[in-house]
């Protein structure tokens, strides 16, 4: 019976996949709606600025810059004042 299970959820993830797959080539990527746009003129945007001990985030004539402090490591940036669809958990 187990293996009738991972079976079954090993061809569903497959079968998922290549629908992925298939629906991304027919897409047209120009034909998609913008969600959002910025041309980071504006500081007052909304985009996190600072400095952590990973990285430093500032707007830097018209656009936004994440310098990363150490090598292999990863940093983002963040609207701080826009709605997100994330829930909130209190």
């Amino acid at each position: 019976m187990r293996l009738g299970r991972a079976f079954a959820a090993s061809l569903l993830m497959i079968l998922c996949l290549i629908s992925l797959a298939l629906w991304a080539q027919e897409s047209d990527p120009k034909t998609w709606p913008i969600v959002y746009q910025d041309d980071f003129e504006d500081p007052g945007s909304g985009w996190a600025v600072g400095e952590t001990e990973q990285a430093g985030k500032a707007y830097v004539d018209g656009t936004y810059e994440i310098a990363v402090k150490e090598a292999h490591k990863w940093a983002y940036g963040s609207l701080s004042n826009k709605p997100t669809c994330l829930p909130r958990i209190r």
